[in-house]
């Protein structure tokens, strides 16, 4: 479902362990992202591939709303983990 959130659009899936965000931009992503190191951590990871070949990113929230994992899903539909969370 396409909302606003932040003043960033986005498209929002829930899910039974909470839900994932979607963006259409690495810029719109790290604007929703509110914890400097992962932040950081995301912009560091995404500098490895082809701006290029990004179709989306997307975040999974746990019901809180603490980040569990960012990723980045590329032309050739290959998923990479930007930053995921550690127990």
């Amino acid at each position: 479902m396409k909302t606003v959130e932040k003043g960033i659009e986005v498209r929002v899936y829930p899910k039974s362990w909470g839900r994932e965000v979607y963006f259409d931009t690495l810029e719109d992503c790290l604007d929703y992202i509110d914890v400097d190191f992962i932040q950081e951590k995301v912009k560091n990871e995404a500098c490895a591939w082809n701006e290029d070949s990004f179709i989306e990113f997307g975040i999974q929230e746990g019901k809180t709303g603490f980040i569990l994992s960012v990723f980045v899903r590329l032309s050739n539909e290959m998923v990479h983990d930007l930053y995921t969370k550690e127990n």
